[in-house]
């Protein structure tokens, strides 16, 4: 049975709030990719038995506005930081699918003491200097022609039978980026460049409780990294599953079980 979801204006940002949110909840903040929202992320939401689940829109993304200056991946964790506040927020599960991954990883270091546990899937902690040229290309692209860089973005994302069958994932991935202003979406390229926030594994740190899933046919963050990944934080558990880099929208039944087991153990 689908839950009642409600959307509400947090922190400056749309966000889309399934299940009962109180002071005694340690809800799920659920963060989703370059060029989509937060309701595109629904397939997997609905998988997550009876979790509290935020969904916040990333500004610029499904509706909540862009600010209109250089973006950053710090202003993005700060911007989710705003969100919790809003919200009454202590403690949150966290889990973010490929760029939502990244804005994870900084709320992690960023506000520790309210990560209860970490779920990353299909991104990374770094790009080697090839990659941050590609992200430069797509940017230039962005602005240049935004809708070939849709049809390859979505080439990356999905599988050939999905994108054959334009199934209803493909179809709402492939409107939320066209409904993305090419300069904003440009905007998101470039920071991704500055990612960076991890310290080394050798560092001493403490992570919560982390998942780290990864897609065998993920041509965008392939199994390697997310091993790299995985590796850099310690104690992480790496899960690798049949599908391409949005294997968590197209195939959300095999990602689901894995995020139940992390909120399982954070609740223990």
């Amino acid at each position: 049975m689908r839950r009642n979801t409600t959307r509400e204006l947090l922190g400056g940002v749309n966000t889309w709030v399934t299940g009962e949110l109180d002071a005694s909840t340690v809800p799920v903040t659920l963060l989703h990719p370059v060029g989509l929202n937060g309701r595109s992320l629904d397939p997997l939401v609905e998988l997550l038995s009876d979790a509290c689940v935020l969904r916040p829109d990333f500004p610029g993304h499904g509706d909540s506005p862009f600010p209109h200056r250089r973006l950053h991946l710090e202003d993005l964790v700060a911007t989710m930081q705003a969100m919790w506040d809003a919200a009454g927020v202590r403690r949150s599960v966290v889990v973010g699918v490929s760029l939502g991954g990244m804005v994870a990883q900084g709320l992690t270091m960023r506000e520790p003491e309210r990560v209860a546990g970490l779920g990353l899937i299909c991104t990374t902690s770094q790009f080697a200097p090839e990659a941050r040229d590609a992200l430069v290309e797509r940017a230039a692209l962005a602005e240049r022609d935004m809708s070939t860089l849709i049809d390859l973005t979505l080439e990356r994302w999905f599988s050939p039978a999905a994108l054959a069958a334009e199934t209803s994932v493909v179809a709402e991935a492939r409107a939320c980026l066209s409904a993305v202003r090419p300069a904003e979406h440009a905007a998101y390229w470039r920071a991704m460049k500055e990612l960076d926030f991890l310290p080394p594994a050798t560092s001493g740190w403490t992570p919560p409780p982390t998942v780290v899933v990864g897609g065998r046919a993920d041509v965008s963050m392939p199994p390697a990294v997310q091993q790299l990944l995985a590796a850099r934080i310690p104690g992480a558990h790496l899960v690798m599953v049949e599908g391409p880099h949005l294997v968590a929208l197209e195939s959300p039944h095999l990602v689901a079980p894995h995020l139940r087991d992390l909120l399982a153990g954070t609740a223990a």
